[in-house]
């Protein structure tokens, strides 16, 4: 078994026997406050203060973008949980190695094994909308498959469907998967605002892999980039009535026996 609280947008955090990570947490007004005219603006508060995850284990980013590497939420942490590794795409480790007092941070490379807090990693490649890479040929969008307790989960961070993943999913075969549902159209990609998988697809995606628990994300937080989850929902009713899904409200815990 394993439990894990939805922290609204991308970011959950897990815990296990051993400890907690957490995920893409967004958990202040970084982005409105260094930028006023902004149309990204919380929906609602955090469901808590940075400081709140002291001892937790790592933060895992899943990209640069401010909505999952939040610099003010790490800087926070960090001046309270000096311990807590912190877990980005390679490429962006300097993101991080040049503010105070931030160290262990961890360059996560594609296939590349991570362990740590009980939790053993593997970054796979995403695309967002496109796969990109460095030039040492390290991905700039990354996912995390977790094992932890006997448990296999999935965080596609910011994803569409391709068929590279399609297979490396398959073969791992989570028993939980955290996928975004806000898709994405011509007008927001006019005002750079990058593409997901839409609700459709995230709910055949994860059919076909046999996920056990879909947990829909990605939708909640900024009101210019989501879609309505009741589509979500009147989507898997109509085509699969047996596929177990949770909506998750900031700040709520599920605890998943498999």
């Amino acid at each position: 078994m394993i439990a894990f609280w939805h922290l609204g947008q991308s970011g959950v955090l897990l815990k296990g026997p051993e400890g907690m990570i957490c995920i893409d947490p967004y958990l202040t007004y970084r982005i409105e406050t260094s930028d006023p005219g902004t149309e990204f603006k919380r929906a609602f508060a955090s469901p808590l203060e940075p400081e709140m995850l002291k001892g937790v284990g790592a933060v895992l980013a899943t990209h640069h973008h401010d909505d999952h590497l939040d610099l003010e939420t790490l800087s926070r942490l960090n001046k309270v949980s000096p311990a807590t590794k912190w877990i980005v795409p390679a490429p962006h480790t300097d993101m991080l190695t040049g503010a105070p007092s931030l160290h262990k941070v961890i360059g996560a490379v594609s296939g590349k094994q991570i362990k740590t807090a009980g939790f053993t990693i593997l970054p796979i490649a995403a695309a967002h909308t496109e796969y990109e890479r460095d030039d040492k040929g390290n991905d700039l969008y990354l996912g995390y498959f977790l094992i932890c307790n006997g448990v296999r989960l999935y965080h596609s961070g910011d994803t569409v469907v391709t068929d590279e993943l399609r297979k490396a999913v398959c073969a791992f075969h989570p028993d939980v998967a955290f996928l975004p549902i806000n898709g994405g159209d011509y007008f927001r990609t006019k005002r750079n605002i990058v593409g997901n998988m839409t609700f459709r697809e995230a709910i055949d995606f994860g059919h076909e892999a046999g996920i056990d628990l879909i947990v829909p994300v990605h939708y909640d937080l900024f009101p210019n980039n989501r879609d309505n989850p009741a589509y979500f929902v009147d989507y898997l009713f109509r085509h699969y009535p047996s596929q177990k899904f949770h909506m998750m409200v900031p700040g709520e815990r599920f605890v998943y026996v498999k």
